[in-house]
């Protein structure tokens, strides 16, 4: 017969109802009325005019064949199956199709059906006097024979139907046992997604809020429920119901013959209540049980991120989403409950889920890689196996879990340990003497750079270690970033794009570089900008038109031979160290000077700590009588010197005359600059006022030769002196732009002999301690 859907108001299924062609015209048909069946070929003409929707095949008694009809198994959009119609189809080598929804299967084979038809939530056996719709729509990796599968058709039937095999009602003893714990059987309904409500009644005993009209109902269902995951065992049964929160004195009162409880468990054996059937969660499912069992938070980061915080062995652990630490941990949880993996499809999907959680959720938390400042404290990740964290605050610092600290750190994949610190007063500073080859001023530049890195206060200094061939450039930078920030591939080259470095950042807090030789003005402006605080965004990729952002402020380390300070903003941030030359009889192997210093690095980031701890507290009242570009950094170390291996105002005073040499060198091979400065140093006393280009070529008519660094036109002239403009200052030089008269001419360079800036011994200023 043929079919055609129906769609009633108020329902949201359509209607199926069964049609023929009789006497030219299309009636309804009857299952149980032959004559208004039609063969099948006369309903399919009718379907490919479009008089029908469909063809629909009668089932009889006597036909030979069988239909399964699995409801509900299969998500139409991937044609993936429910893991239990996978192990339900494999059983059957017969054809199987599609169904009309799209989310269901027939299973068509030969075979003797039962004398009644057989249904449950998600299998229905067809028995006589039914149609069922055909589609043609053969599911994948099927044959398209029918075949005889009477074997597995009787398996199936006497899994669906206990109650013909079990055993007489009147004798509860001759039960089969279940080779299943009572925590098994209740595991087995808390997997099954319609055992939520039993296992609800179970442990509550609400029959009410259950919808159950008496409890005597909800009795009966649960033992129901219990009779089918325990696998016919009426003693399991009894056994989990008198430990529910329905158990009551009545289960043990006689009932006429036998007991309430007795006449509720003859029920089961003899078939009388429905038992549901199992459909196990999906993978997904499962995922989202196991982490709201295991009391996993997700949160939004500052930076507007997701990450997933949960507690792992004792202790809490944080992830990024969008990175694989995430991943594994939900793998982790998976196979450790189910003992198989989760696919890449649930795993993705679960994510989603957790990232629109964390982004429309009410969590927030500070989130960061290895150093955090909060509420006047600051926080360093260990990075150790125990996920431990140092606080450090004005009274000192303590080793604390991370949980219990108001932050959280999410580790990246290249990050290491940092050495576990020495008790408080065993710090020393000082034994980082003995394994860095510099003499004290450079020394107290690398004890400056380790406590910012650590500190994270930014802007960030960007430390340049110098050294001839041999000097040890590349260990001395692998020490201070052991003892700051220690990560895998700690030595990177330079990078191409300004994007590499941003991502470099998002792994890493310091950023080491080796072998530097040469800097372009690009590589130049994206350090100054990365010390500083800077963002950077790239299209997201699969958009059109949405960014990914990045922020962020890094500590930087650069190391090589030759001079990369030459563009006076660098400089501007620059601390630099000269490592001194070898003797031979000085050298020691590798082994031997690693072993050292891996003795000495707790004590040395101890002695560290302790100078945090001293600037947190005398950070309020330290004042500084000269304030360079590195304004915070230079109070840091200044109010942390009260527990450093100086005197007081020290490091200012070398600090400040190291960035004016440093700034003054930006023009030493620069001979256009000396140029400019002859020029207006011979006219001291008086202005020397020119347009761009008459002032740029004012110079090189004097040089009679056009020099490397010359600009290339007035324009270009313009901007090389706002770039250098700090540099001529400190060499005696003051340039200033003035409009002077009228014209196109009337914009003015104006330059000034003011007389070279002399060094000068910083004080400094305390309010009160």
């Amino acid at each position: 017969m043929g079919v055609r859907l129906w769609q009633e108001d108020g329902k949201p299924k359509a209607t199926k109802v069964p049609k023929c062609l009789k006497d030219g015209q299309i009636q309804n048909a009857k299952v149980t009325d032959p004559s208004t069946w039609m063969p099948f070929q006369a309903a399919q003409q009718l379907v490919s005019t479009g008089q029908l929707d469909g063809a629909g095949f009668v089932m009889q008694q006597d036909d030979g064949l069988v239909i399964i009809d699995l409801d509900k198994c299969l998500d139409p959009a991937t044609e993936e199956l429910e893991d239990w119609a996978k192990t339900l189809i494999a059983k059957f080598p017969t054809y199987t199709e599609i169904s009309q929804s799209g989310t269901g299967l027939h299973l068509v084979m030969w075979g003797k059906k039962p004398a009644k038809g057989v249904k449950t939530a998600e299998v229905e056996i067809y028995s006589d006097k039914r149609f069922i719709w055909m589609t043609g729509n053969v599911f994948p990796g099927t044959t398209t024979k029918v075949a005889d599968c009477q074997a597995a058709l009787d398996e199936l039937l006497a899994s669906l139907q206990p109650a013909d095999t079990a055993a007489d009602p009147a004798d509860l003893t001759t039960c089969r046992p279940t080779q299943f714990s009572d925590e098994q059987v209740l595991a087995r309904m808390k997997k099954a997604r319609n055992g939520k409500k039993l296992l609800n009644l179970y442990e509550t005993g609400h029959w009410e809020a259950a919808g159950y009209k008496s409890q005597s109902e909800a009795d009966l269902a649960l033992c129901g429920g219990l009779y089918f995951w325990a696998e016919g065992d009426i003693n399991a049964v009894d056994h989990i119901f008198r430990q529910s929160k329905l158990m009551r004195s009545k289960w043990d009162e006689q009932h006429g013959a036998d007991t309430y409880g007795v006449m509720n468990l003859k029920k089961c054996v003899g078939g009388q209540v429905h038992a549901p059937s199992v459909k196990e969660k999906s993978a997904i499912g499962i995922m989202l049980d196991l982490i709201n069992d295991s009391e996993c938070e997700v949160f939004k980061g500052a930076n507007g991120e997701g990450y997933l915080s949960a507690e792992v062995d004792g202790r809490q652990v944080t992830y990024a989403l969008e990175q694989g630490g995430a991943k594994k941990l939900l793998q982790r949880l998976f196979f450790e409950s189910e003992g198989k993996p989760i696919k890449g499809k649930d795993l993705q999907e679960v994510l989603h889920l957790l990232a629109a959680k964390a982004e429309f959720g009410t969590a927030h938390y500070p989130v960061g890689l290895r150093v955090m400042r909060h509420e006047g404290k600051i926080f360093i990740a260990l990075g150790n196996e125990q996920w431990q964290v140092i606080e450090v605050n004005q009274e000192g610092w303590q080793v604390k879990e991370a949980a219990d600290v108001p932050v959280r750190f999410y580790r990246s994949p290249a990050m290491l340990p940092l050495p576990l610190p020495a008790p408080t007063d065993e710090g020393d500073i000082g034994q980082l003497a003995a394994f860095i080859h510099v003499d004290e001023q450079e020394l107290r530049n690398v004890t400056a750079f380790c406590l910012s890195v650590l500190s994270g206060i930014h802007p960030y200094p960007i430390l340049v270690i110098k050294g001839e061939h041999g000097t040890a450039k590349s260990t001395t930078t692998r020490m201070i970033r052991a003892i700051t920030d220690p990560a895998k591939a700690g030595l990177r080259t330079l990078f191409r794009q300004e994007e590499d470095l941003y991502i470099y950042g998002q792994n890493a807090h310091l950023l080491a570089f080796d072998n530097i030789s040469f800097l372009t003005a690009d590589q130049s402006d994206a350090f100054c900008r990365m010390s500083t605080g800077s963002g950077f965004g790239r299209r997201k990729l699969y958009t059109n038109s949405d960014e990914q952002h990045f922020e962020m402020a890094r500590p930087i380390i650069l190391n090589g031979i030759p001079e990369v300070t030459d563009r006076a903003d660098l400089a501007d941030r620059v601390l630099r160290v000269e490592l001194k030359p070898f003797q031979e009889s000085d050298r020691i192997d590798e082994h031997t000077l690693w072993e050292g210093f891996n003795a000495a690095s707790g004590v040395i980031l101890s002695g560290l700590l302790n100078a945090l701890s001293a600037a947190l507290k005398n950070w309020d009242t330290t004042t500084l009588e000269r304030k360079p570009r590195l304004l915070d950094f230079a109070r840091l170390v200044t109010a942390a010197e009260a527990a450093l291996p100086w005197e007081q105002g020290e490091f200012l005073a070398s600090y400040m005359n190291q960035r004016h040499d440093l700034i003054l060198s930006t023009l030493d091979d620069d001979v256009f600059a000396q140029e400019l400065i002859r020029m207006v140093k011979h006219c001291q006393g008086r202005e020397v006022s020119h347009t761009a280009t008459d002032f740029r070529n004012l110079i090189i008519h004097q040089l009679q030769f056009i020099p490397y660094k010359c600009p290339m036109n007035g324009r270009g002239f313009s901007q090389y002196l706002n770039r250098h403009k700090p540099a001529f200052r400190a060499a005696g030089v003051e340039i200033i732009s003035r409009l002077v008269g009228s014209g196109s001419d009337r914009r003015k360079i104006v330059a000034t002999w003011i007389g070279p800036i002399e060094k000068k011994e910083s004080s400094l200023t305390r309010l009160a301690i």
